[in-house]
C-alpha cells in the first residue's frame, strides 16, 4: 500500500490501494460487489477442469475459452463496469452527464467542473434514501404492516 492516490487499472487488473486510514475505512466500510465475484470465482474453479483454457495458455490459443467461461469472464466485466460506473453516477450514465456538474465559460470553450455540485447531489440522493427508510423502518413496526405481512403469507 501507498501513501494518496487509489486507482484500478482494468487493463492490467490491478488495484493501488491507499494506506491513508481515512481512505481505508471508507473503502471497507462500503459495500462492494465482493459478494458477486467471490461467487464468480467459484464459478470459474468448477470450469477450470484438465481441458479448460484457463490452466493454460496454449490450451487457450488453440481452442479459446468455452461458452460457460465467456459469459462468466463477461459478467464479472460486467459486475465490475456497472460498480465504477456506479461512482460516477449519471456522468457515466448520460453522455452530458458531465454537463449539470459546471459551467462553461464566456468563450464556451472551457468547461469548469464543480465537484461540490455532484457531491451535493449524491448527498440529496443519500437523504432520500435515509428518509425512506426511516419511514420503512417504522412502518414494519405498525400494525397495518404486520397484518398486511399475514395476508401476504396467507394468500402465497
Amino acid at each position: 500500500r501507498e501513501t494518496g492516490l487509489t486507482c484500478i487499472n482494468l487493463s492490467t487488473n490491478t488495484v493501488r490501494l491507499t494506506n491513508e486510514t481515512e481512505i481505508v475505512e471508507i473503502i471497507q466500510g462500503c459495500p462492494t460487489p465482493k459478494n458477486q465475484l467471490a461467487m464468480f470465482e467459484k464459478r470459474l474453479d468448477f470450469l477450470r477442469t484438465q481441458s479448460s483454457p484457463l490452466r493454460s495458455f496454449a490450451r487457450f490459443v488453440k481452442q479459446g475459452f468455452s461458452r460457460s467461461e465467456i459469459e462468466t469472464i463477461e459478467s464479472i466485466r460486467r459486475v465490475i463496469r456497472t460498480y465504477l460506473n456506479g461512482l460516477a453516477d449519471n456522468i457515466a450514465a448520460h453522455p452530458y452527464g458531465w454537463s449539470q456538474y459546471g459551467k462553461k465559460d464566456e468563450s464556451g470553450d472551457n468547461f469548469d467542473f464543480y465537484p461540490s455540485l455532484f457531491v451535493d447531489r449524491l448527498k440529496q440522493q443519500m437523504k432520500l434514501l435515509e428518509c425512506r427508510l426511516q419511514f420503512q423502518e417504522m412502518m414494519a413496526y405498525s400494525q397495518l404492516f404486520v397484518e398486511y405481512v399475514d395476508g401476504q403469507r396467507k394468500a402465497a
